[in-house]
């Protein structure tokens, strides 16, 4: 927004920082680190109304001494809000995702709240989630997709001019960037499934990286670290930097997730042109088409994902990019065009 004239300003608990000559302003009352498992923590203990209310009066503090001619609401704990703002509420999490981090109980009162307290435009990533929303929320809904970071355009030139450095063909590396959250993001299946290629038979080293280890997940790493030594696979867990580069010098990129409210990193991993297998999701299905680089597998299924690792492993580290309407699709100048209608 900042390239195409728009004064923007992000707010939000993190510290205030200048990026990329967007000012981000931190909002008051609210301490890091906050993640679901503190959010839930928190409606556990206070009630779901207390902490969608405590948030959204953090907002509403701000936005009385900072007037601006819209607010882009990146999450409905501030939801509160919309009825006293110009404002967009953009649901980045979907139905499963909600009772996954808080629990049926704490995700039914929160859709609730959502539902009698929302007067503003709602956005969701995904068509899929704009029918499931429309319909347990009784309200319109519009999808917009994410686009494409900048950083990712970047690194398509950086690969183009061979200034990224692929992989050994002695090795290969299929990578699993994601949270490290078996439940949702299915690390597991993919461990499961080269367990079953090496059966099968390989002359080459495989190696599964995972990514996104942090201390919330930590109990996670350890059980997959488990799995992977019973099944005597080779497997690396890692907090990578810059992902997009990992991305880049996979061999291979699996996501096969149970849900996604949009998928960044299937459409990040299909920009950049890497074989990127995919579970059969709604979502996966969407960012899927038009990309000959994205296959899809039977969702949950060992077997199936097994059979797409073997079959495209046996090539060499090649970039497949999909055609110039797929990346229309999730162009930044055409998403920018899309939220500033708004103002």
């Amino acid at each position: 927004m900042k390239k195409n004239g728009i004064d923007v300003e992000c707010s939000s608990p993190a510290d205030e920082v200048n990026y990329h000559g967007v000012p981000h302003k931190k909002l008051k009352g609210i301490s890091l680190p906050i993640d679901e498992v503190y959010i839930r923590k928190m409606m556990d203990t206070k009630g779901v109304i207390e902490t969608v209310k405590f948030f959204s009066d953090s907002l509403s503090s701000y936005a009385k001494n900072n007037p601006k001619d819209l607010y882009i609401i990146n999450s409905p704990l501030f939801c509160l809000c919309s009825k006293d703002l110009h404002a967009i509420l953009v649901l980045h999490d979907n139905p499963n995702e909600l009772i996954n981090y808080f629990g049926q109980k704490n995700a039914d009162e929160f859709m609730g709240i959502i539902k009698n307290n929302v007067k503003c435009p709602i956005i969701t990533p995904s068509s899929y989630y704009q029918e499931i929303f429309g319909n347990e929320l009784g309200l319109k809904i519009t999808t917009i997709p994410h686009s494409l970071d900048p950083k990712v355009l970047e690194m398509i030139d950086k690969i183009k001019m061979g200034l990224t450095k692929f992989t050994s063909t002695l090795e290969k590396v299929i990578l699993v960037p994601s949270r490290l959250e078996p439940r949702q993001k299915g690390q597991d299946l993919v461990i499961q499934a080269v367990s079953k290629v090496l059966e099968r038979g390989s002359d080459r080293k495989v190696t599964i990286k995972l990514s996104g280890l942090d201390e919330t997940y930590k109990e996670n790493a350890i059980s997959l670290r488990e799995l992977s030594e019973r099944l005597r696979v080779n497997v690396e867990i890692g907090n990578y930097g810059n992902i997009l580069e990992e991305i880049a010098k996979a061999d291979l990129v699996c996501l096969p997730s149970r849900y996604e409210s949009f998928g960044y990193a299937a459409q990040e991993s299909i920009a950049l042109g890497k074989i990127t297998i995919l579970s059969d999701i709604p979502t996966y299905i969407e960012i899927s088409l038009d990309a000959p680089n994205a296959h899809l597998f039977e969702s949950e299924s060992v077997d199936g994902l097994a059979s797409k690792i073997f079959n495209y492993l046996k090539d060499d580290n090649v970039n497949f990019y999909p055609p110039s309407k797929w990346y229309y699709r999730y162009d930044p100048d055409e998403w920018v065009a899309k939220y500033i209608a708004f103002i």
